[in-house]
C-alpha cells in the first residue's frame, strides 16, 4: 500500500463533518462490502508535480493552528472554515498545506473530498529532486488506488476509512501490482540515513505533518544551506519524461496540491 491516506477526526476517518462527494453512500457502515475495482486498464493521469519549497505563508504558529482547526481530534468544520477563510489572516496559509486533488500542483496534503492523504510524492520531488523519477512512481501508485477505491469504499467515519486502506493494500496486490513494485523505490529513499528525504515516510500522520507542511509552506530555517537547495529544487522542478508519469486525475484523485479551491471549501 501506498504510504499513507489520512484524514482529520484524529488523524484517521472522514473529514470532519464532510459530505460524501456525488452523495454516494453505498457501503454498510463498517466498510465490509469495500473491494478493489477492476483496474486492469487504468493508466497514470500526468504527474501533478509538488508546489515550491518554503514558500514563508505559514508562521509555526499558524501550521499548529490549522491541525487543531482542521486535522486533530478536536477539529471540526465551523473551526476548520473559520480558521482557512480566504478572507482572513490565515486563508493562504490554509491554501498551501491543504490542496484539491484537482489543482495543478500539490502542497503537503491533498483533499480527496471526504479523505485527506499526505503528499509523499511531492515530498520526495523537494527533498531528492534528482529522484523525480520515484516521486512519480509513488504518485502512479495513489492513483491507482484511488481508480480502485475511491468509488467503491467512501469515506464517512474511522471505519470507512480503515476499509478503505484495505481495499488500496488489497490493489496493490491485483490490479495495482505493477505500481507498488515501480514505488518501492520509496521504501530506500526514505530510510534514517536518507537524509531530508527520511521525512518522507509517514510513521504517523502528525509525524509528516510536523515535518512536512514547515518544508512546504514555512520559512526557511537559519542557516539556509540545505533551504536554499530545496528553495530552488521546488521552484524549478516541473513534470519531464523518464518514469512513470504520476496518479492524480483530472478531477481529482492523485497526490497534490495548488490553490485551485481554499481549504474551507474542500470538504472539512
Amino acid at each position: 500500500m501506498t504510504s499513507g491516506a489520512f484524514a482529520p477526526s484524529g488523524e484517521a476517518g472522514a473529514a470532519a463533518d464532510a459530505t460524501l462527494r456525488d452523495g454516494v453512500a453505498t457501503l454498510s457502515p463498517d466498510g465490509s462490502a469495500c473491494e478493489p475495482a477492476d483496474v486492469e486498464t487504468y493508466v497514470p493521469g500526468e504527474y501533478r508535480p509538488a508546489t515550491a519549497a518554503w514558500q514563508g505563508v505559514c508562521s509555526a504558529d499558524q501550521i499548529t493552528g490549522f491541525y487543531d482547526a482542521c486535522l486533530g481530534p478536536d477539529a471540526g468544520q465551523a473551526a476548520c472554515s473559520a480558521f482557512s477563510a480566504p478572507d482572513g489572516g490565515n486563508g493562504g496559509c490554509a491554501a498551501c498545506i491543504l490542496t484539491p486533488d484537482s489543482a495543478h500542483a500539490y502542497g503537503p496534503l491533498v483533499n480527496h473530498g471526504t479523505f485527506i492523504s499526505n503528499n509523499v510524492a511531492g515530498c520526495i520531488q523537494l527533498t531528492l529532486p534528482s529522484e523525480l523519477s520515484c516521486a512519480k512512481a509513488e504518485a502512479a501508485l495513489v492513483g491507482c488506488e484511488l481508480a480502485a477505491c475511491e468509488a467503491n469504499c467512501p469515506v464517512a467515519g474511522p471505519a470507512t476509512r480503515a476499509a478503505y486502506d484495505g481495499c488500496a493494500s488489497a490493489a496493490d496486490a491485483a490490479g495495482c501490482q505493477s505500481y507498488d513494485q515501480m514505488a518501492s523505490c520509496v521504501q530506500s529513499l526514505t530510510e534514517p540515513d536518507a537524509g531530508a528525504a527520511a521525512a518522507c515516510a509517514p510513521l504517523s500522520f502528525k509525524a509528516f505533518y510536523d515535518a512536512v507542511v514547515p518544508l512546504f509552506c514555512g520559512t526557511p530555517p537559519a542557516p539556509q544551506d540545505a533551504g536554499t537547495v530545496l528553495v530552488e529544487a521546488g521552484q524549478d522542478a516541473r513534470p519531464t519524461d523518464g518514469g512513470p508519469d504520476g496518479g492524480g486525475r483530472d478531477s481529482g484523485g492523485g497526490d497534490g496540491s495548488g490553490s485551485d479551491a481554499p481549504a474551507a471549501d474542500a470538504g472539512l
